[in-house]
């Protein structure tokens, strides 16, 4: 059971986080104006991007297929988002105990706005 809320947490995080990267096409039927305002929308969005720095908290490293899904997935949302290896920080093999709260103010502390753990282990600990 477990596993499957964690699975779904996961999903839930690519969508927001691919969410997040679109900008909705102007209709056809819309005035120039309109027009115009559409096209300043996505260099808002690109600053918010380049602005944007996403850490990652993992349980296992590559050698669990559990994680390894997680990490994959969250490495496509970033570069679905447009970010580069410089705004997404992985942190693997992070037990569920009082490392996972060290990992989560160390990434914090490197400037991460928003942090994944994908251990419903760890939930108390980023809760914290």
């Amino acid at each position: 059971m477990k596993k499957i809320v964690a699975l779904l947490m996961a999903l839930c995080m690519v969508f927001a986080l691919c969410a997040c990267g679109q900008s909705a096409a102007p209709a056809a039927t819309e005035a120039p104006a309109a027009d115009a305002a559409a096209t300043e929308a996505p260099a808002a969005d690109a600053t918010a991007a380049s602005d944007l720095k996403v850490g990652f908290i993992f349980l296992h490293d590559e050698n669990s297929t559990y994680d390894l899904n997680f990490m994959n997935a969250a490495e496509a949302a970033c570069k679905n988002l447009g970010l580069d290896e410089s705004q997404y920080v992985f942190k693997k093999n992070i037990p569920e105990d009082q490392k996972c709260y060290d990992a989560a103010a160390e990434l914090a502390e490197e400037g991460c706005n928003i942090i994944f753990a994908d251990s419903f282990g760890h939930e108390p600990f980023m809760i914290d």
